[in-house]
């Protein structure tokens, strides 16, 4: 394995820890607001002001207005899934936990994942679903029960 990889693999896993403490700090939220959306808006606007500081301290060129027009219109719907997630993240979190909602959230993914990647949809490379995927997915839901149950 070569560095870049090993470090892909790293900010991967330290993305997947964030993720989950952005559940706990989403649900607080929740609770001091009294509201998953205000929770979701205030997470956005954070966000926002982050990536701005970033684009302004690295220097980034803004988008050409051609490139953004040429974004398929599926595209822009990203950030309505983002919404989606952060704010049932915050409502959810209290009642189902940290582990159990992770675990839910990450078998979606996968389960989401081996069909992206059958279908090369969203522009990801063509991976067809094997019978060595479908075990590992199904791992994981087993995995997921005995989160759930345990």
């Amino acid at each position: 394995m070569d560095a870049a990889f090993v470090i892909s693999i790293a900010i991967a896993f330290i993305s997947g820890a964030m993720l989950t403490c952005q559940i706990g700090m989403n649900a607080q939220m929740r609770l001091l607001t009294g509201s998953p959306m205000w929770a979701a808006v205030i997470s956005f606007v954070v966000g926002l002001a982050a990536l701005l500081a970033v684009i302004v301290g690295m220097r980034q060129p803004a988008p050409t207005m051609q490139g953004l027009a040429s974004a398929p219109w599926w595209a822009w719907c990203a950030g309505l899934m983002g919404a989606f997630y952060v704010a049932a993240s915050a409502q959810l979190a209290a009642k189902l936990g940290a582990t159990s909602l992770t675990a839910l959230v990450v078998a979606g993914q996968i389960l989401a994942s081996l069909v992206i990647d059958h279908f090369n949809w969203f522009g990801f490379a063509d991976h067809p679903v094997s019978l060595a995927r479908l075990l590992g997915a199904g791992l994981l839901v087993v995995g997921v029960v005995l989160v759930l149950k345990y």
